[in-house]
């Protein structure tokens, strides 16, 4: 496959991803009457730890042996980008008992900010023209979005989880960028799913009652099967491919849109209130989304063209 390709499939496989991470926060919505948001994001991670290398193995892309084996330089950058993960998951979804998802999800829109600076900072990505339009079409939707104050007796608990979750997914991000450039794709999506499992157990372990899972309905359980394969497994494997072709404030940007959709289908499922400016912020967001797409697309067939006639 030429560069070309693997760039296009790189950003169809991000679209997948925006797409698939439009439902974590409705399964954690239909999960919080029977098991907290850390229990079942610790189910989550666990199905997708054990899933995904049967599945590579399965398909004969590589072996366990292969996947598993790790050097010592290895397992530290996975340990951290697993912890990344699990912080960033954790904190924007735990702001759910405090505040209405669809805010939530909202202030977690605001991400592809902080991940254009820490990749600047970390990774000296200059963002284009395009990724500036993006990421100020998505300022001026947060700002019809939250009307730039807060209302009285809202909970600033909620608010300073999903703040953080926004920054740690930013950094997470950047981080994936770098060591999908480094690492094979198997190995690193692997253990990315065993370090987040590992955290996600011992904070379930801490801040909740592991026996909870006994008690679990039916239902519950395929909710949790569908968020660890749909919601986990596919996005995930989809970004780990992508991170090593596409920059990581294009890769912000582009998964927008499956934040717009969540927000959308939490209002309407759980009937948490959506006002007007929500709907217009979510529109420029979704402009900044169409613009960084069509400009990368267009900067990458007009660097393609340039090589081959060179």
């Amino acid at each position: 496959m030429n560069k070309l390709k693997q760039m296009h499939s790189a950003l169809a496989l991000t679209i997948l991803a925006s797409i698939c991470f439009a439902f974590p926060a409705v399964f954690v919505k239909l999960l919080m009457n029977q098991i907290s948001p850390i229990g079942a994001l610790t189910v989550r991670f666990l199905i997708a730890a054990i899933g995904f290398p049967i599945i590579v193995a399965c398909t004969k892309k590589s072996k366990f042996k292969t996947i598993l084996t790790a050097k010592e330089y290895e397992l530290k950058d996975f340990c951290m980008l697993g912890f990344l993960l699990f912080a960033s998951i954790a904190t924007l979804f735990s702001s759910f008992e405090y505040i209405p998802a669809n805010m939530a999800m909202l202030i977690f829109m605001t991400y592809p900010i902080f991940d254009m600076i820490l990749a600047g900072i970390f990774l000296r990505e200059k963002p284009s023209k395009a990724d500036s339009a993006a990421v100020i079409l998505t300022l001026i939707g947060a700002y019809f979005v939250f009307g730039m104050q807060l209302e009285a007796g809202q909970n600033l608990i909620g608010y300073g989880f999903a703040l953080a979750g926004t920054i740690l997914w930013a950094a997470y991000v950047v981080m994936s960028r770098e060591v999908g450039i480094c690492y094979d794709y198997y190995k690193r999506t692997a253990w990315l799913f065993i370090f987040a499992f590992f955290f996600f157990m011992i904070a379930f372990y801490i801040t909740g009652n592991p026996k909870v899972l006994a008690a679990l309905p039916q239902i519950s359980w395929l909710w949790i099967f569908l968020f660890a394969t749909v919601s986990t497994l596919v996005p995930y494997m989809s970004l780990s491919y992508a991170t090593a072709y596409v920059k990581s404030s294009v890769i912000s940007v582009i998964l927008l849109v499956g934040n717009v959709i969540s927000i959308g289908l939490v209002s309407w499922l759980f009937h948490e209130p959506i006002t007007t400016n929500m709907y217009i912020g979510s529109a420029l967001i979704v402009a900044g989304f169409v613009i960084t797409i069509v400009a990368e697309w267009e900067d990458e067939e007009k660097r393609y063209h340039h090589l081959c006639h060179h």
